[in-house]
């Protein structure tokens, strides 16, 4: 079970083997996330221009509030467009460093 497959990880290969490929996790999470939120926020604007109805000078709506239309357009174009192109090479190598042995580093993957 799990339990057995824990302890044969860490008497053959050490403590250390539990955290195998944290380096790349941490060093390729960072800028992941920061592209991901930064992207959506890029598309909200976009959708914001395409949104006749996005105007702040509406009595219910405040500065800062999103219509439904700026939400979508920033999920579209983080999750469609800048998800394929940028990140998903980032999270292969990821992958790659934590799954295999070929590997010395980051920049050998």
């Amino acid at each position: 079970g799990g339990m057995d497959c824990f302890r044969k990880c860490l008497r053959s290969e050490g403590v250390l083997s539990f955290y195998r490929g944290m380096g790349g996790l941490a060093a390729f999470s960072i800028p992941r996330f920061s592209l991901m939120f930064y992207s959506n926020s890029w598309g909200r604007i976009l959708g914001g221009k395409l949104d006749p109805s996005s105007s702040t000078s509406s009595p219910t709506r405040r500065q800062g509030d999103f219509t439904t239309r700026q939400i979508l357009c920033g999920g579209i174009f983080s999750q469609f467009i800048v998800c394929p192109l940028i990140v998903n090479p980032l999270e292969r190598a990821k992958c790659l460093l934590q799954t295999s042995q070929q590997f010395k580093g980051q920049i050998d993957c």
